[in-house]
């Protein structure tokens, strides 16, 4: 990165803590160094009116992962909203901040290992801190989830379903990551009983995001694979009529909620046609409708004016 200097008024050139970048590798516009960090880490050349410096974004990488690998109980990762932070990467009570303003340079720091790993015998433990800071950074990077999947087996299955989880917390949209999510349950070496039971917290875990980032879609859509891969492990209609019976009761609680949810309100339709496909009986089945007719029309009149309660019927 192009750095540039003002000078003093009296024409001396000195190293301002506030630092204008403006160039292809930093989209943030701003970024901060302490004045013997410059030194440390730059290459100084001098013009006529002004000093530039070429600052090297691996020390910014490697406090990155000094932070990470030092509290493995990181669960929320964000962005810090300070306009002048006394540290770019900050950890409180397991939640850690990022400035803004040095993103960019971490990713491509780590983008550079992951590019000129491909096809050589590169360490894999550079490459698994690599892949972790170029996802945690921007959780759409399909090169670096596909680098984990080829290059690093075998995975652990739990440290990786936190990974994604911490992914997610910042960007809970993230399409590829869900599709990791997908990958690792469907790829593993689990026998049956803990197959099913990772089904399970996979549903808890979807509960969870649909209350704190409502509205989304990538979740919903995940939850109803989830359902349809637990219905393929179950060993009996019992205990799966038991887990339809589970997410009845959670979905209406949640209609109730978010009547303008269309993704939620969907996934109760796929409830029902699960619930409808395990009743043995036509008169079974009219039933369960009638019981679900009742029950949107009598919300539609509490809660009047929501499209989607509408489509449901």
């Amino acid at each position: 990165m192009i750095m540039k200097l003002k000078d003093t008024q009296n024409g001396n050139r000195h190293f301002n803590h506030s630092i204008c970048v403006k160039c292809t590798f930093c989209r943030f516009g701003l970024i901060e160094l302490e004045p013997n960090s410059i030194a440390q880490n730059s290459l100084i050349s001098s013009s006529s009116s002004s000093v530039f410096l070429m600052v090297s974004t691996q020390p910014l990488f490697d406090k990155f992962i000094a932070v990470l690998d030092g509290d493995p109980e990181i669960d929320v990762i964000g962005l810090s909203m300070k306009e002048y932070p006394a540290e770019f990467v900050e950890n409180h009570d397991h939640k850690l901040a990022i400035s803004p303003r040095c993103c960019n340079a971490i990713y491509m720091s780590a983008m550079k290992v992951i590019l000129k790993s491909d096809g050589d015998p590169q360490d894999l433990d550079a490459l698994d801190k690599a892949t972790r800071a170029a996802v945690l950074i921007n959780g759409e990077c399909a090169t670096a989830w596909n680098t984990r999947r080829r290059r690093l087996q075998p995975l652990d299955f739990n440290k990786e379903r936190r990974l994604s989880a911490l992914v997610l917390s910042r960007n809970h949209k993230s399409a590829e990551t869900w599709c990791y999510r997908k990958w690792l349950l469907a790829h593993n070496e689990l026998n049956s009983e803990q197959r099913i039971t990772a089904f399970h917290e996979e549903l808890l875990f979807c509960n969870q995001e649909a209350v704190l980032y409502p509205m989304n879609y990538h979740c919903w859509t995940h939850r109803k694979w989830t359902l349809d891969h637990l219905a393929a492990s179950t060993q009996t209609t019992e205990q799966f009529t038991r887990i339809l019976d589970d997410e009845d009761r959670w979905t209406e609680t949640w209609v109730r909620r978010h009547p303008s949810d269309h993704a939620g309100i969907h996934y109760r339709g796929v409830i029902l046609e699960r619930t409808i496909q395990h009743l043995s009986s036509d008169s079974q089945r009219l039933d369960e409708l009638t019981v679900e007719l009742s029950w949107i029309t009598r919300l539609i009149r509490i809660l009047p004016g929501h499209e989607a309660l509408w489509y449901h019927i």
